[in-house]
């Protein structure tokens, strides 16, 4: 594919393989948008290839603001395989052939590792709507609330929250209203804004869903 390549750029931000772009859309999608269009205007670029998985919450922005096809390594990988399975096909048994000591053990642990890199990702994308809603709503919840609805203990959310960071801290410890482990700094200047504290999964479920307080 050498000859058809247009071009290799990229915007020098390390890739964040636990939060990925989570926190950084505001400064990363618009750096990648302009890494892209100079592929398009200055390389001839006719189809923008993301790199990595790790840019894949950047996809959707990406498309809506560029004049060429955008695509998503990731969903184009499965599809590619659920229809390579669809014909029954596989590959050459002759260039590739079974292995002489099959290792069934090795090949449950990867689909494990699979699935359960899949469930914290959904987790994540969970949580990445749960602060789009709290910093709309400048609304604080408990860990708690959170953790029902990510179905984790209320003291693993501190884990999908990633870094302190202001849009991180409505997320609070229900006995003091506060963020745990953040400095005066890493919180949000309008926390306390609202007196209400949401202190239930049920409660943050039903407010997401009439985004109550938004606006």
């Amino acid at each position: 594919v050498a000859d058809r390549l247009a071009s290799i750029r990229s915007i020098n931000v390390m890739p964040d393989v636990e939060n990925l772009l989570g926190g950084k859309e505001e400064v990363v999608f618009p750096r990648l948008v302009e890494c892209a269009t100079r592929c398009i205007e200055e390389d001839g670029a006719e189809v923008i290839l993301l790199g990595s998985t790790t840019m894949h919450q950047a996809h959707g922005h990406m498309a809506a603001n560029l004049p060429v096809p955008v695509i998503n390594p990731g969903p184009l990988t499965y599809k590619l395989a659920e229809c390579v399975l669809g014909l029954g096909l596989t590959h050459s048994r002759k260039a590739y052939p079974k292995p002489s000591v099959p290792k069934p053990a090795m090949v449950h642990a990867m689909m494990d590792a699979a699935a359960a890199h899949d469930e914290r990702r959904r987790k994540a994308t969970k949580i990445e709507k749960i602060l789009v809603y709290l910093n709309g709503a400048r609304v604080r919840c408990t860990y708690e609330a959170v953790g029902e609805v990510i179905e984790v203990p209320a003291q693993s959310v501190g884990g999908y929250l990633g870094d302190p960071r202001p849009e991180a801290s409505w997320v609070v410890n229900a006995k003091t209203g506060q963020p745990t482990g953040y400095s005066p700094t890493q919180k949000h200047p309008r926390l306390e804004e609202k007196e209400h504290i949401i202190r239930s999964g049920a409660e943050l479920m039903e407010c997401m869903r009439e985004q109550r307080w938004v606006g």
